[in-house]
């Protein structure tokens, strides 16, 4: 039966996580059983000439393991102060590494401390591994915490190798990094080359038939066609517009040449423009304005320019002339009036016929009417 509410008013407490076995193996130390034997070594049967017990000249340390430095705690230089100063050098440029310092020189046990492998130990000289295992040589120094080490009494302990297995951490990082940056670019690529299309969807139409819907463009596909068709055309109204209007101009042209060839020239123009049609005048007003003109005027006209007549117009004048001459005949007595055709023929004469009649006028001038209604005057000698 569970417990009730009161009996457990809180949840239980979690327990604390137990450490990694992977952080531990991480943790390696190079030649455990060594280390504890030359701890039990310095601390019971070492005597105040030995300052270390290990590590010895055998020892090799693989990289990233745990190196050991063991040394004799009773020795009268460090039971002084109880504190001491560590140093590890390179053995063959002798350069100083690292320094742990004010570390505790214990009581009643040997002094032991422990430091990884790592890119420290190589330095600069860690870029150059290059697929083959490296070894280096080393040693520890220990003094009393403060003294120098330039008095030259402190001595060098044993000479022990690290062997360098692979990149420096630092290079392998800065490897990790370009690798990484190169998938993360890999990656992307390959996202936008695998993109998927978008899906298409089918379903039946209003008559059964199947429409494919696309998740793409919603433009439908006819109106390109529509749209297509339509600059076709206003291309096509264009062309015939332009046609059209070159037709048109061209009929212009062409009328505009005919009416010019028809018109007359201006030459012909201004020796047609003095000549008037034909005016049906009055037998008594065309006698009348004749009998004036010669009763004013005794010499020849000045205008003697023949004008255009019908032959029935002529023939008019003719009989008019005719009859006024012989009324002036009957009045003189006949005397200085020439016929050149007789009375009788003049009735029978065609219309359309011409004649000619003088007549002798005062002033020594003779008047000639032709039938055509054309007179001329000329000198008559005195004799």
């Amino acid at each position: 039966m569970p417990a009730s509410a009161p009996d457990q008013p809180w949840p239980q407490q979690t327990e604390a996580p137990q450490a990694s076995s992977s952080h531990e193996r991480r943790q390696i130390v190079t030649d455990q059983s060594e280390v504890a034997l030359a701890k039990q070594q310095c601390e019971v049967d070492s005597g105040n000439e030995v300052v270390s017990c290990f590590p010895t000249a055998d020892v090799i340390i693989p990289q990233h393991q745990w190196a050991t430095f063991v040394w004799n705690s009773q020795n009268p230089d460090f039971t002084q102060t109880d504190r001491v100063d560590i140093y590890l050098f390179h053995g063959d440029s002798l350069e100083e590494i690292f320094v742990m310092k004010n570390r505790t020189n214990p009581r009643g046990q040997a002094g032991s401390v422990t430091s990884q492998v790592n890119d420290t130990w190589w330095g600069e000289r860690g870029a150059n591994w290059a697929g083959q295992n490296i070894s280096y040589p080393f040693y520890w120094l220990i003094a009393r915490a403060g003294e120098s080490l330039d008095d030259g009494t402190l001595t060098a302990q044993t000479t022990f190798s690290a062997v360098q297995t692979t990149f420096a951490d630092s290079v392998l990082s800065s490897m990790q990094s370009a690798s990484v940056s190169a998938s993360l670019a890999s990656v992307s690529r390959a996202d936008a080359s695998t993109t998927p299309a978008p899906s298409v969807t089918t379903s039946p139409g209003p008559k059964g038939g199947i429409q494919a819907s696309s998740g793409g463009s919603t433009f439908p596909h006819y109106a390109i066609v529509i749209i297509v068709i339509g600059i076709v055309a206003v291309g096509l109204i264009c062309a015939a517009m332009l046609c059209a209007i070159f037709y048109l101009r061209r009929e212009d042209r062409r009328r505009g040449r005919r009416v010019r060839s028809r018109s007359p020239s201006m030459s012909q123009a201004a020796a047609t423009a003095g000549i008037a049609a034909p005016v049906p005048v009055p037998a008594a007003v065309t006698r009348d304005a004749t009998v004036l003109s010669h009763q004013q005027s005794p010499s020849p006209p000045a205008d003697t320019t023949a004008k255009p007549f019908s032959s029935a117009d002529a023939l008019i004048m003719a009989n008019a002339f005719r009859t006024e001459l012989r009324a002036r005949d009957g009045a003189d007595g006949g005397s200085g009036s020439v016929r050149e055709s007789d009375d009788e023929g003049e009735d029978e004469e065609p219309i359309g016929s011409i004649g000619r009649t003088s007549t002798s006028r005062p002033g020594g001038w003779r008047e000639s009417v032709s039938s055509g209604g054309a007179h001329s005057y000329q000198a008559v000698g005195r004799g």
